[in-house]
């Protein structure tokens, strides 16, 4: 059984709907444990939505963006807001929970999930956090953007909500960086999560791209391999002036070898870009890639989705997750365009969803798997007694990693199963089947379900 569970869901927005969209915890979710140990993140390009099903020519920002507005609330409810409500789309969201043993080696505590922005008209480029408590290890924190949103009425200042984010190991505070600091509304959501299981490993690294059209790339520490990390991608534009840094074309950015991670933006672009790359890494991780193109008017309507398929089955629905972003190679003036969603959807399948059937998207996501616990080593010290007929009660197998309960695990002798009478992790009681005869401890096995 997986450490870390998922559950997943989509909230919709209507065209002069609500501001506000709310799951509750026992009808959408089932609740958390306890806030330190889950957050909840919108699965979407730069942690949007789908985009707004509708033409949107004017290519208004304000009205696609949206942020979680009480991320810290996730055992009871979580708000989902956007600074409009002038455009339909969909948000696809995902809760990620650690539910293993306290200290274990694949453990993720979250610090704290914040809010921050502004609802006035000032020139802040950036936003810092209060001191965030509890961090131990401050290399293994990684600050999750989970949601982000502005009122540009324009097309102009995409820029201006568009953002990237930063830990300060001197006073323990995480920041929110934007492209420009322009007099727009602007919030963005972020959860600090601390990776506290000795298992992992977390880098950030900035990419500021030279070229466009090109692939560049960043050394970073090994990972062992790509299969064993992921990468948390996010996007800073500054295109001031022009028809702004989200709707000329997205960006892909990607784990391509265990020691780099390639960057490329658009060749839309004429400016200059900033990706940060928060690059998380387990031994026990098994992370998938794929990448793609949907073509202009593939799926004949709006909205428009399509599956891909995986080269190998997860596990489970329940302990898996799916990041993603997108570049466009086409130019054109809705915003909405570089905006898709990621829903796994099958054990083999991911769904991908863009709200209008329009453009031409290149697409890059990663499916994560989360890590199992490694048994702890088990242990036969003894067997009392140490010989025996069949049908003979309570012989006792003694030792320690059993597991607290039987489960799926088993006793046998010579291939047949014994009749367990009580399990614990440092003791089995059982009695011995007909036709074991005198076979006794030195035929016995134990195996762990």
């Amino acid at each position: 059984m997986a450490d870390i569970k998922v559950q997943r869901g989509t909230v919709t927005f209507t065209a002069s709907g609500n501001l506000t969209e709310t799951i509750t915890a026992g009808t959408n979710y089932t609740a958390p444990s306890s806030s330190s140990k889950a957050f909840v993140r919108i699965v979407g390009v730069n942690s949007f939505g789908t985009g707004a099903s509708d033409s949107d020519f004017s290519g208004a920002f304000q009205n696609h963006g949206v942020y979680i507005a009480n991320g810290g609330n996730i055992t009871t409810s979580v708000n989902f807001t956007r600074v409009v409500n002038t455009k339909p789309f969909v948000v696809h969201w995902e809760i990620v929970e650690y539910t293993g043993s306290v200290g274990g080696s694949n453990e993720f505590v979250v610090r704290g999930a914040y809010l921050l922005g502004d609802s006035f008209s000032n020139n802040n480029l950036t936003y810092t956090t209060s001191s965030v408590s509890g961090i131990i290890t401050d290399a293994d924190v990684c600050v999750f953007l989970t949601g982000q949103a502005a009122a540009d009425t324009s097309r102009t200042d995409c820029d201006g909500g568009l953002a990237t984010t930063s830990w300060n190991s001197a006073g323990d505070t995480a920041t929110v960086t934007r492209g420009s600091a322009t007099t727009i509304v602007w919030y963005t959501s972020i959860s600090v999560v601390e990776f506290t299981g000795s298992n992992w490993t977390v880098q950030r690294i900035e990419h500021s791209f030279s070229s466009a059209g090109v692939t560049e790339t960043e050394t970073i520490s090994s990972v062992g391999s790509t299969g064993t990390a992921f990468g948390h991608f996010q996007h800073r534009g500054n295109e001031t002036g022009d028809v702004g840094a989200f709707n000329r074309g997205g960006f892909e950015a990607y784990i391509s070898s265990a020691t780099q991670v390639s960057f490329y933006k658009s060749a839309l672009f004429n400016t200059a870009n900033h990706v940060v790359a928060w690059v998380v890494s387990n031994p026990n991780l098994n992370v998938q890639r794929i990448s793609g193109s949907r073509s202009n008017g593939a799926g004949g309507s709006s909205p428009d989705s399509w599956t891909e398929t995986l080269g190998a089955a997860v596990t489970s629905l329940d302990a898996a997750s799916v990041f993603g972003e997108c570049a466009r190679t086409d130019k054109a003036d809705d915003n909405h365009l570089g905006m898709m969603a990621f829903a796994l959807t099958g054990t083999s399948t991911v769904t991908l969803y863009r709200g209008r059937d329009t453009g031409i998207r290149n697409y890059r996501f990663e499916v994560v798997s989360w890590p199992s616990a490694a048994p702890t080593g088990l242990t036969i010290t003894s067997v009392t007694p140490s010989s025996f007929d069949s049908g003979i009660a309570g012989i006792v197998i003694a030792g320690a990693g059993f597991g607290a309960s039987q489960g799926s695990s088993t006793v046998d002798i010579g291939g047949q199963a014994q009749t367990v009478t009580s399990w614990s992790d440092t003791s089995i009681t059982f009695t011995s089947a007909r036709g074991s005869n005198s076979m006794g401890a030195a035929s016995l096995k134990l195996t762990r379900g």
